[in-house]
């Protein structure tokens, strides 16, 4: 009776353990782990166990592999996921920073608010990928083979054609037959590539400097990549490089295909722009003769007939499609947005062929011809490059497509391969969900307590989300899809003017403009304007903003010249020479020639022209992609941030030919740089960056009012740019190397004091000649920054400075932006709602320390001293003149935060004595003074000041 008692206490006691969620607020509990993932349907379907991904914050330090992580559904029964480690805090203690989880939702359709929701909770009592399915993945000297349960699939590493084989397992017998095959092998089959030359017929199955490498092998997804270098030789001989990724799903019938065609070559030293005709991705199917042919229309309703000498459909324009014969280019039937399938079924078999974003990214197609040939049209053969910088915008002359130098575009296909009794509304559904999958949501208040999405430290200001309903917080007033967006709250809504082809400054469709900043695609220095932010999926909890960040860097990484596949940057520098110089320029290649012309091998052929630009570093405006990372986990933005960190040790290294030092290019490169290192992992961009800060940043630092010396006019809003990039270091060393933060730390004070005393958030002020500034509203960016200052010192005079500047503004100027007052996901606003709405709970700091004493003790100098009560670590200054706390113009002292910082790893042990010694004996005399923080950094009034001669 007593060990029954015990049992129903203990599990009693467990059920009072489990949280409870009845805002939906995720946590982490005494009992573990356990945060809520609202899976949202978008396309109006109901799906059933369908491959997405999500991606979860974790702790610092908190998780270091993924063995204990599992899936919960809302019966509390396992789910099986797979968890990969998206990033890790790679330099301070190597724990997971974000978690990937793929799993096979199930969900009801979005119909009206609040429906099409399920529910999923990630805990940390489980086995990790410790579990079997069906999907399996081994790999040979030649082949790698892919089971997914109804699919086999052979990936041929001496002759690459994406699929060699496939075969589908229709019987059920888990034995794939010869009978059962519906790919068959075939040289012609996979990427071919039709050039400008006669005769020049590129086909991937003829590389042979092909690399493969298998990026996940399940239990839930294996993922295969495969690629394929530029060459360039002469504007005769010139090779297309590509990349592919193969995604294959536990017990899933279908394989995703991204294809991206790659104009990067690295093996001469000036590039050209890579002209063709067309390039598609061709199948032979094993189907009977004159199979049935389906085409989704977009209303509903499906065009069908039997394949005769073969037919296709073309998308011409974002709103204008036809299916036509294939022989003859009769145009059978027209509309505006389909689907973007067809398919191919004969009695006992079919394959349907999908593209994603089919309308948005025209033109494309798809195909079957008389032979059993399946084409997806990538870049068809019946259309040309739309030629838009210009008034009125038209297909060029010359019949043919372009990537410019340095640019790669992908595309998104899939093929699902089925049986002989598949519906047109089950292809409907598919092409729906394929296009606006699920969408997993979390708690705003999990990216609050976990503090790792964002920058300068992950602070969100947001509690719950701050709309009510899966709606956009406005519709665009002149909005054609004003109507649409009411009734599909979860899809994304574009502008009015994106939909006119007539003009060249709004049109924003079709490959080469699908989403770009239209207005900075071919002048990055357009003049207005701040950086983007994707971090409204965040504020809103809403899928629309999901599929506006993928989007919006789907148009970064395929419309701007800014990849090169296989650079190396201590391999390829001293040859290659990338640079981002000029300011809004051309290329990124190596300057060469008076006034930079030489960027080239060739000038371009007659009737086409430069398609965009790269981003200059003073408009390096890449936030958005990082973050959309990190909702997305795309694999293809971390291909590109992998060159991203190769491309910016020139900029850490110093080497630009005509390095842009203006304040806002120094600020955005050092940003994109940090943005590579967390994405990638690649350590050594922290010690480059430590190194610039220390000699191009504090050596240039004005050491009489922080200001930067080549800047006497520095603007405003650029300092705070500058001074984000720096906090975003300060967050990646914080713990892990104090002497970095601390001298990090010196120089943002540096420029916290230059606004305080002189600026007043001013637009620009020139200290040197005598001036105080008056407030300007476009100086907001440097609001964030000061607000994570007090923060993290609790000094309330920079508060009371930023309140007076939001509230009325200064010295008589104007009040910041309103959108700086209120976070909704925009690039500003987080740490200034913060500190605005949030009282700082313990304002009070430790006590100076008054008996600091230096003596010189052989080559050095050791400090000595008593710790105050309260303090957690110290921050040390020392200089060859007097030290000043309160900022002073007078050369006989030295202000605090221009002396030589000191961090430590000395641990404060209160009302003990604790000493420390500095390498500093050419120093005579020697002063110096120390600071304490708090737990809650806090900074405690400057010590005396100690000499030693």
């Amino acid at each position: 009776m007593k060990k029954k008692l015990w049992s129903i206490i203990l599990v009693i006691s467990c059920l009072l353990l489990l949280p409870v969620y009845a805002d939906g607020k995720g946590e982490e509990t005494k009992s573990g782990l356990r945060i809520p993932l609202q899976v949202k349907e978008t396309a109006g379907v109901e799906v059933k166990e369908y491959p997405i991904t999500v991606v979860v914050p974790l702790p610092f330090g908190k998780y270091y592999d993924t063995t204990k992580f599992r899936l919960v559904d809302s019966s509390e029964h396992t789910t099986p996921a797979q968890f990969e480690v998206l990033n890790r805090w790679w330099y301070r203690d190597n724990s997971i920073r974000h978690l990937q989880v793929n799993f096979q939702p199930t969900v009801d359709a979005f119909t009206k608010k609040r429906i099409g929701i399920s529910t999923y909770h990630l805990q940390d009592d489980g086995f990790g990928n410790s579990f079997e399915t069906a999907l399996k993945v081994s790999e040979a000297d030649d082949i790698i083979t892919v089971i997914t349960g109804p699919v086999k699939f052979t990936v041929n590493k001496k002759r690459f054609t994406i699929l060699d084989e496939v075969w589908l397992d229709q019987n059920h017998d888990q034995i794939f037959e010869d009978s059962e095959k519906i790919i068959t092998t075939n040289a012609k089959n996979g990427g071919v590539f039709i050039g400008r030359l006669p005769g020049d017929a590129q086909l991937d199955s003829s590389r042979t400097d092909v690399t493969f490498d298998i990026e996940e092998s399940g239990p839930m997804r294996a993922v295969i990549r495969v690629e394929a270098l530029t060459k360039y030789y002469n504007t005769d001989k010139h090779t297309h490089g590509f990349a592919v990724r193969i995604y294959a799903y536990a017990n899933k019938p279908f394989i995703k295909i991204d294809y991206q065609l790659q104009n990067s070559a690295k093996n001469k030293v000036f590039a050209w722009p890579l002209y063709f005709e067309e390039m598609n991705l061709d199948f032979r199917l094993n189907l009977k003769d004159d199979p049935r042919v389906r085409f989704g229309l977009g209303n509903g309703s499906v065009y069908e007939r039997s394949q005769g000498d073969g037919l296709y459909i073309a998308q011409k324009f974002h709103d204008a499609f036809e299916i036509r014969e294939k022989q003859t280019e009769n145009v059978i039937t027209s509309g505006k947005v389909p689907e973007g399938f067809i398919d191919v079924s004969d009695s006992e078999r079919g394959v349907a062929a999908l593209i994603r974003n089919f309308w948005q990214t025209w033109p494309n197609g798809i195909g079957i011809d008389a032979q059993n040939k399946l084409s997806l049209q990538l870049f068809p053969w019946w259309s040309s490059q739309w030629r838009q910088k210009t008034g009125t915008p038209y297909f060029t002359s010359t019949g043919l497509y372009w990537l410019n130098d340095m640019q790669h575009v992908y595309k998104e296909t899939l093929l699902f391969f089925h049986g002989p009794k598949v519906s047109n509304e089950e292809l409907i559904s598919l092409a729906k969900t394929f296009q606006y999958h699920p969408v997993a949501t979390l708690p705003a208040r999990w990216y609050k307590e976990t503090q790792v999405t964002l920058d300068m430290g992950g602070l969100i200001p947001l509690d719950k989300k701050i709309t009510k309903e899966d709606r956009r917080k406005k519709v665009a007033k002149k909005s054609r899809h004003k109507k649409a967006a009411k009734k599909d709250q979860r899809l994304p809504v574009y502008r009015e003017g994106a939909f006119n082809r007539k003009s060249a400054k709004h049109y924003n469709f079709g490959w080469n403009q699908f989403l770009i900043g239209i207005g900075r695609k071919w002048a990055a220095g357009k003049a207005g304007g701040w950086p983007s932010s994707a971090s409204a999926f965040i504020a809103n909890e809403n899928p629309a903003d999901y599929y506006h960040a993928e989007q919006l860097a789907m148009g970064e990484l395929n419309v701007r010249p800014h990849w090169m596949a296989g650079y190396v940057f201590d391999n390829d520098w001293k040859r290659l020479q990338l640079t981002e110089n000029p300011y809004g320029g051309v290329s990124w290649r190596k300057i060469k020639g008076g006034k930079f012309k030489r960027h080239f091998d060739a000038p371009f052929l007659e009737g086409t022209h430069i398609d965009a630009r790269p981003r200059d570093d003073e408009h390096a405006w890449f936030y958005h992609m990082e973050e959309t990372y990190y909702f997305t986990a795309n694999p293809w933005i971390k291909d590109w941030y992998k060159f991203v960190a190769e491309f910016r040790k020139t900029r850490l290294n110093h080497l630009d030919p005509y390095t842009d030092n203006t304040t806002r290019a120094t600020a955005h490169s050092l940003a994109h740089a940090l943005q590579a290192y967390r994405v990638t992992g690649d350590t050594k961009i922290i010690e480059l960056f430590r190194n610039y800060i220390n000699k191009w940043l504090r050596t240039d630092q004005d050491p009489y009012n922080g200001g930067r010396i080549s800047q006497r006019r520095m603007k405003t809003p650029w300092a705070g740019f500058l001074s984000r990039a720096i906090i975003s270091f300060m967050e990646e060393v914080r713990g892990k190397d104090w002497q970095a933060h601390a001298e990090a730390f010196n120089f943002l004070s540096g420029l916290m004091e230059w606004n305080y005393h002189f600026s007043n958030f001013s637009w620009r002020v020139n200290v040197s000649e005598g001036k105080i500034g008056t407030s300007s509203p476009w100086s907001q960016h440097f609001a964030d920054p000061q607000a994570w200052y007090f923060l993290h010192t609790g000094k309330q005079k920079y508060l009371d400075h930023l309140n007076q500047y939001i509230d009325k503004g200064i010295n008589g100027g104007e009040k910041a932006h309103y959108r700086v007052k209120k976070w909704n996901g925009e690039f500003m606003g987080r740490y200034v709602q913060f500190v605005r709405e949030n009282q700082k709970a313990d304002l009070t700091p430790p006590k100076a320390i008054l008996d600091l004493r230096a003596l010189i003790k052989g080559p050095g100098i050791e400090l000595a001293w008593t710790a105050p009560k309260e303090a957690a670590r110290y921050h040390i200054v020392w200089s060859d003149k007097p030290i000043s706390e309160e900022t002073i113009i007078d050369k006989r002292l030295t202000n605090w935060w221009a002396a030589n910082p000191v961090g430590t790893d000395l641990v404060p042990i209160p009302g003990s004595k604790q000493s420390i010694t500095i390498r500093s004996s050419k120093t005579k005399p020697f002063y110096a003074a120390i600071f304490s923080f708090d737990g809650n950094d806090n900074m405690s009034p400057m010590s005396n000041v100690a000499m030693a001669y």
